[in-house]
């Protein structure tokens, strides 16, 4: 008689490193474009997410200008990432800071997402924030 596999190890092991994940809630998404009044190098956004979603901020930017990113919510669960055009990988990654500048490496459309973590669905939060987003060089 064969032995079965020791399958429950390994899906406590696959449980155990999905929870230590700093992921994005799921759920649905919605995509804004950011547009600068005429003149000025920021925009100032007043908005809300839920736990299960988030919204992705699209703006264009060219190649070595300084993007600036500042999020201001009360909720410690909500973050964001930059996601610059053509990479894997977040440019910048929100999940132990509110704050970012940098040079833009490429032109094209940049995504600014903003998301709560995944305890805070598992608590059903919502976060009101202001986003400010300025472009210069």
């Amino acid at each position: 008689m064969r032995k079965p596999a020791p399958i429950l190890p390994a899906l406590l092991g696959l449980a155990l490193l999905s929870l230590s994940s700093p992921a994005p809630a799921q759920g649905p998404f919605r995509t804004e474009q950011v547009r600068f009044a005429k003149g000025a190098s920021s925009a100032t956004v007043n908005g809300a997410i839920k736990a299960d979603g988030g919204v992705s901020y699209a703006l264009t930017v060219r190649a070595g200008q300084t993007l600036k990113v500042s999020l201001r919510t009360r909720n410690a669960s909500a973050r964001f990432n930059v996601i610059a055009p053509g990479l894997d990988e977040p440019l910048f990654n929100g999940s132990n800071a509110r704050d970012y500048a940098g040079k833009t490496p490429v032109a094209g459309a940049y995504r600014i997402i903003i998301y709560m973590m995944e305890d805070a669905a598992m608590r059903n939060e919502t976060a009101d924030y202001v986003l400010t987003i300025g472009v210069t060089g």
